[in-house]
């Protein structure tokens, strides 16, 4: 099936670089939407009540199912999504998260709602999975980052929609207080695909295929410009440069070959971006955004409204934070923004584990107001650079792939704490969260030593980094790609004056 982009009407009205960014703000207010929707459902009496009080265990299972969903979609990224190209996976994506949702506010027990997250979370997965890399990937250098960050900043957005859908639902005595919001989550998938069908493919991927007209046609629509314009074919040949040089490097790329070391650092770059997703899950965000509501009612004495009201007032909190640092990403930069924040998130859980370890009412109000503390460091810092760091690291060849690996290592991180949390609240209580606070020490430490600065830089500029280190390290001369293709063509137009010389003679 091929999706065609056109130049349709609403381009005179709003310009496709701001639609494509509307597109996939949807599909991450999707994303943020479904993380926080069912930490006001589990709490809900009526969904109790329906599905017959389920335990810990079942609770754990259905809110990690979705996770685990969003794992195999990311896997499936990985496999077919660089065939697939960015719109169409988009596409799927959305499709099957619509499947989702409609079976999950269709359920009558608790494995019909097991499979309709299964499948949502697939959907998902796919989407998390691309948006990011089709983002990077159609918008400017000294924008990108603060664009992504904005993305992520509408991931909490959504969130705290649905915190506040369950706030409304609280109300309503009936099985309409949970499946209403089940069935919302369709709404932005709608959005996100009727968007999508439009919306211009992404030019680097065009033109790494080899359709380089397609490729050329997509720059003039997201510059709004001719195709011969001076700044849509010099984009274009950088593009080209870029993409000929990673094809002379690796043309027989296999996954097997990204473990072999060579200037274009794939497995460095592709561990760099899991890397920090991974530290994101372990830093112990899905431990509040999931299950504060069940945490705060359960072990700090509040009621279940004041329970819903607070973790919907925690994620705008986390909305907030995570606009404001768009006027940061790109002065402060991407390695000093992880490092602080994971400081400051193991000092959240220190306080978080100690107040609820005391018990009193005053050291409870402690810990829940470090809640708030750790959510404004994360959104600050820890909640968007994660998804946008794999999706600009990585180089042409192995973007697709680094992101997907990346976005599997968080929903199989995402999974694991789902399932795990109830159950270890329910025996081990406060003690828990004393492994997200070493953890966060840690990770502030680690990432100040490995992560690569990438603030203000092109993706070429960012493959040209990896490559020049490489060479450096090794103490060898590197000779960036635009110049050797310069110095190859003088040297082709000597040796061609040469030749017609000896001709005469």
């Amino acid at each position: 099936m091929k999706v065609s982009p056109n130049r349709g009407c609403l381009f005179a009205l709003v310009p496709p670089s701001y639609q494509i960014v509307i597109c996939c703000a949807l599909g991450f207010t999707l994303f943020g939407y479904d993380q926080g929707l069912y930490g006001g459902i589990i709490i809900n009496q009526n969904f109790l009540n329906d599905f017959d009080h389920p335990s810990s265990t079942i609770l754990g299972q259905i809110q990690a199912t979705f996770d685990l969903g969003a794992f195999v979609g990311a896997v499936g990224i990985c496999m077919w999504g660089d065939r697939l190209g960015r719109r169409m996976s988009i596409i799927i994506g959305c499709v099957t998260t619509i499947v989702g949702g409609v079976i999950q506010a269709a359920s009558y027990s608790a494995a019909q709602l097991i499979v309709g997250r299964l499948i949502a979370g697939i959907g998902t997965g796919f989407i998390t999975s691309t948006v990011p890399v089709w983002q990077s990937e159609t918008c400017g250098a000294m924008v990108r980052g603060a664009m992504i960050l904005a993305e992520l900043g509408v991931v909490a957005v959504g969130a705290s929609i649905a915190a506040w859908v369950n706030v409304g639902c609280r109300f309503v005595d009936s099985e309409f207080a949970w499946r209403f919001p089940m069935a919302l989550q369709c709404l932005y998938a709608i959005g996100c695909l009727c968007m999508v069908l439009y919306l211009p493919e992404s030019p680097r991927w065009l033109i790494f295929k080899g359709r380089v007209e397609e490729g050329e046609r997509a720059l003039a629509m997201i510059l709004e410009k001719d195709e011969s314009d001076a700044e849509v074919q010099a984009l274009k040949n950088e593009i080209e440069i870029s993409v000929e040089h990673e094809r002379e490097i690796s043309k027989n790329t296999t996954w097997r070959s990204m473990l072999k070391s060579d200037e274009t650092q794939n497995l460095r770059r592709i561990a760099l971006g899991v890397a920090t997703q991974v530290f994101q899950k372990l830093g112990g965000i899905d431990v509040i955004n999931y299950y504060m509501g069940y945490i705060v009612m359960n072990y700090a004495g509040m009621s279940q409204t004041q329970s819903l009201c607070l973790t919907a007032g925690n994620l705008m909190n986390q909305a907030f934070f995570t606009f404001c640092s768009i006027l940061l990403i790109e002065r402060v930069g991407r390695r000093y923004l992880l490092a602080g924040g994971h400081l400051v998130e193991g000092i959240s859980y220190t306080v978080v584990t100690i107040g609820l370890g005391l018990g009193t009412k005053t050291s409870r109000v402690a810990a829940v107001s470090f809640m708030f503390v750790f959510i404004s460091a994360f959104g600050l810092t820890n909640n968007a650079i994660p998804w946008l760091y794999p999706a600009e690291i990585n180089s042409q060849q192995s973007r697709f792939l680094g992101a997907a690996l990346a976005t599997g290592a968080d929903w199989i991180f995402n999974y694991l704490i789902a399932m795990i949390t109830p159950i270890a609240i329910d025996n081990i209580d406060w003690r828990y969260y004393i492994v997200f606070s070493v953890l966060n020490f840690v990770f502030a430490i680690v990432t100040y030593l490995i992560i690569v600065e990438t603030a203000g830089m092109s993706l070429e500029q960012i493959d040209e980094w990896f490559a020049r280190d490489f060479h450096e390290r090794r103490g060898e001369e590197y000779i960036p790609p635009a110049e050797k293709a310069f110095a190859e063509k003088k040297l082709e137009e000597v040796e061609h004056v040469e030749t017609i010389d000896e001709a005469y003679v």
